[in-house]
């Protein structure tokens, strides 16, 4: 019989390739997507020239649509910046042209002593602040899924919080906070942006040992004791992210600051956080995120035991 510690291993293995093989998938999909773009603004003189070009683009349109159904994605989906990561709520009838059909919410669930869960929605309106973000993550070519939730949501357990977003497990819930080093001598980097998992707490000392290389970098020394990492004050976060608690987001940053991704989240095909607003979060493919945004990966984190776990 297999021991529980062998299952994890061939899980952990398993868990390892899926990621590796969406990181290349995601890589096929920007060469793609490129290549649509140069080949439908590329003109030529000469009628032979045109035929190629158009050939090139039908042999590149067929093969997006071969992956699209591998992936059971939409037809064209491959070509727009927004890939759903779960099924997209519709009024009209699945057959309506893209363009024409509107995402609502579903009916409210009720609010009784059972504790129903109301699933998390599309806006049919996006707000000032999500079509900010959006506009962003277009223009940086990462994929993306916006939801809004019920009031509640983080009085709910990340379990709960998990079956809202659809998400494949709690450990792709995840929370960016802005630390602040409050011994940073003048001209050193006071703030970083930390991606972490909610099922996971910052390992202090990794965290500093990459704050003193980073300055390092830089060609500044900085001493342990010049180095004392915490979280910023609500005030403080807020004025430089432009988000109010839970609502904090990598996007859109008021002023920008070098981003940290924990080890465990940068291993993750998905994650979900703050979208901007409280109620609002946002979805997108980790291997995607870090290739436009150039975080750091760093191993400081350690998983927390959660009621989820037990």
């Amino acid at each position: 019989m297999t021991s529980e510690n062998e299952l994890a291993d061939r899980w952990a293995a398993i868990e390892i390739r899926l990621v590796k093989a969406e990181q290349r998938l995601h890589a096929t999909i920007a060469a793609g997507h490129q290549n649509i773009k140069a080949a439908s603004s590329s003109t030529t003189a000469d009628a032979g020239g045109g035929l190629q070009t158009s050939n090139r683009w039908t042999a590149i349109e067929q093969r997006l649509c071969k992956i699209e159904q591998r992936l059971s994605l939409p037809t064209n989906a491959l070509l727009s910046n927004s890939i759903p990561i779960q099924p997209a709520y519709r009024t009209g009838p699945e057959d309506a042209p893209a363009a024409t059909q509107q995402r609502a919410p579903p009916e409210p669930a009720a609010q009784s002593t059972n504790g129903a869960l109301r699933p998390g929605w599309v806006d049919a309106i996006p707000s000032p602040t999500q079509q900010r973000l959006e506009t962003e993550l277009k223009e940086k070519g990462v994929p993306f899924t916006f939801l809004r939730v019920e009031d509640g949501y983080y009085n709910r357990s990340l379990e709960e919080r998990r079956s809202i977003l659809g998400a494949a497990s709690i450990q792709q819930l995840c929370k960016s906070m802005l630390m602040v080093n409050t011994k940073a001598p003048p001209g050193a980097q006071r703030h970083f942006l930390i991606i972490i998992q909610y099922a996971s707490s910052i390992q202090a000392e990794a965290l500093k040992k990459h704050v003193i290389a980073f300055e390092a970098a830089r060609g500044r020394t900085l001493s342990r004791k010049q180095c004392n990492m915490r979280l910023a004050p609500e005030s403080e976060s807020t004025e430089l992210t432009g988000f109010e608690h839970n609502a904090v987001s990598p996007v859109g940053l008021r002023e920008e600051a070098p981003m940290v991704v924990t080890e465990e989240v940068a291993q993750l095909p998905h994650m979900w956080l703050g979208g901007g607003e409280p109620d609002l979060k946002l979805g997108m493919p980790v291997p995607a995120f870090l290739a436009a945004y150039h975080a750091a990966v760093v191993d400081c984190s350690d998983r927390k035991r959660t009621v989820e776990d037990t």
